[in-house]
């Protein structure tokens, strides 16, 4: 009885404890977000119809020294080449 109240304990800290690691202005799913997203320049963030979300034009992975090239910093999941080293990015905040 003992063990079982101990694992119990355990698994409740462990849930408990890794909500509360998280900064308060921090959700799970925005955290997640910014684990899987990566960073680009970018010409413009626009709003996209399909897929839903912000889409960027222009984008260069990397995410250095854009203002230097007058871009945007974005922060994209997924990044689409077109051409040798620019593309368009899905999924930016």
């Amino acid at each position: 009885m003992l063990s079982h109240l101990f694992t119990v304990s355990v698994f409740a800290f462990s849930i408990l404890g890794s909500a509360a690691a998280l900064p308060a202005d921090e959700s799970p799913d925005t955290a997640l977000f910014k684990r899987q997203c990566r960073g680009m320049c970018c010409d413009a963030i626009v709003d996209s119809v399909s897929p839903g979300g912000k889409i960027g034009i222009g984008c260069t992975p990397g995410g250095v020294d854009c203002g230097f090239h007058g871009q945007v910093n974005a922060c994209c999941i997924r990044f689409t080449p077109i051409g040798v080293f620019s593309g368009s990015a899905v999924g930016c905040e």
